[in-house]
């Protein structure tokens, strides 16, 4: 008889909220709340909810399945993780690879990839200026290096910028948008428009328009190798990339048109007019907008690439035919 009462003591609870014994968790359906709140008061501080799954132990829970009980152990009672299978992605992960992933969970994809890079744009003189992606307007000069009047620019991943020369004799090579310094790799083989672009796996594109094909650069030797086809003629154009869809841009200047290009094929698809004027072209995506930043040689458009909508952003002077990114330069 007095096992039996031991039993049931060790069993219960006092009526204020504290457990007698060792046994501290029970069902969620909780049979003790406080009538104003929907928060167990069986609980003591830190014990308690709502606490969160947190499979992959980066201290941020899933916020789609919650529980209200005493600390069920192995939970947070920190919630935002937006794919708990991974510890690199949560709310205070960085955001700054182009991978098509949100990895700070604020439903925006890659919005750190180059947030704090430099819009610039080289002239024929070979001088190198920073654009403001504000309103348009220079913000400084680079000296001219008549050696290196690149009609086109890229950034690599690893941040080398390169360009293409055409005159005398077309060919390409790297240059520091902050030193001014240039190395020349070697001639292409093609008389390329000038529009090159970066796609993925550190590939380098460019476009021949006299022959109306995308072609492949090599890194080391600087030869052009033809992929295909365009299917349309794009004599004076921008190329450029966004790597979190994985999408080619192009704009054909003569024609103010867009278009999307497959980088394995060559092919040119889903044409979008666009109602800009161009004397020349500068193209270039900007990942913290979701949009395609369009140099026209005198002013500045954003220009959404679904519907081809655009936005001026001011006017450019000296006049812009080129764009590329570039990081901020070190004292």
């Amino acid at each position: 008889m007095r096992l039996g009462l031991l039993l049931m003591v060790l069993g219960c609870r006092t009526t204020g909220g504290d457990y007698i014994g060792d046994t501290r968790h029970f069902d969620t359906t909780y049979a003790t709340t406080d009538s104003d709140s929907d928060t167990d008061t069986d609980c003591v501080g830190s014990d308690e909810g709502p606490w969160y799954p947190d499979a992959d132990e980066d201290g941020f829970g899933d916020a789609s399945a919650s529980s209200r009980d005493c600390d069920p152990g192995g939970w947070v009672n920190v919630a935002g993780d937006c794919r708990d299978s991974d510890p690199f992605i949560h709310p205070e992960a960085p955001d700054r690879s182009c991978d098509g992933i949100d990895d700070n969970c604020n439903d925006v994809i890659d919005d750190e990839y180059r947030a704090d890079y430099r819009l610039i744009s080289m002239q024929p003189s070979g001088a190198i200026i920073d654009i403001s992606r504000n309103n348009g307007s220079t913000l400084a000069f680079i000296d001219s290096n008549p050696s290196f009047p690149a009609s086109s620019t890229t950034l690599a991943e690893d941040d080398v910028g390169f360009g293409y020369i055409r005159f005398p004799t077309p060919r390409v090579g790297t240059f520091d948008a902050c030193t001014g310094d240039t190395t020349t790799i070697g001639p292409t083989g093609q008389d390329l428009t000038g529009a090159m672009s970066f796609g993925p796996s550190m590939e380098l594109y460019a476009i021949n328009g006299g022959a109306g094909a995308l072609v492949e650069i090599d890194l080391a030797t600087g030869n052009a190798t033809t992929i295909g086809n365009l299917g349309v003629q794009l004599d004076n154009a921008g190329l450029t990339y966004d790597c979190s869809t994985d999408t080619m841009y192009a704009i054909d200047s003569a024609a103010a048109t867009l278009y999307t290009i497959d980088y394995l094929t060559g092919s040119a698809s889903n044409p979008i007019v666009l109602g800009l004027a161009f004397n020349a072209v500068g193209l270039a995506f900007d990942h913290q907008s979701r949009q395609l930043l369009v140099a026209t040689g005198t002013e500045l458009y954003s220009v959404d690439p679904a519907t081809g909508t655009d936005t001026l952003i001011g006017a450019t002077d000296p006049d812009v035919n080129d764009l590329a990114f570039f990081p901020e330069c070190q004292n």
